[in-house]
């Protein structure tokens, strides 16, 4: 009874362990294509972020450039502002210089002289 029975579930188990491996390796299998789709996945994550730092780092260095330039603009312009302001301050002084030196000073208005100074400007 016994070899009759080993007789008929031999063939059964040997079909389960065959079915068991076979299912094993299906697994195996999907889970390598998983691996290698998340593999994939972030390759291509990582490529875009490259991409857009890339581009960030692009931007960033233009706007660095313009800022450097408006700066040496901002610097030009307030050398030149400074300098138009002393000789401003130069004129003034040797006008004021020029109507001290004139005569008359206490007369109370305004000479000849001192209009032909004014009028300088």
């Amino acid at each position: 009874m016994i070899e009759w029975l080993a007789a008929k579930v031999s063939p059964l188990v040997i079909a389960a362990a065959l079915a068991l491996g076979a299912a094993a390796l299906i697994y195996l299998g999907i889970a390598r294509i998983d691996g290698m789709v998340d593999t994939a996945r972030q390759e291509a994550i990582a490529a875009r972020d490259a991409h857009w730092s890339a581009q960030i780092a692009e931007a960033n260095a233009k706007v660095s450039a313009a800022a450097a330039s408006l700066a040496r603009l901002a610097m030009q312009k307030d050398a030149e502002l400074a300098e138009a302001d002393r000789k401003l301050q130069d004129k003034q002084t040797e006008m004021e210089a020029s109507n001290a030196a004139l005569p008359g000073g206490d007369g109370g208005g305004i000479s000849r002289d001192r209009v032909r100074l004014l009028n300088q400007r």
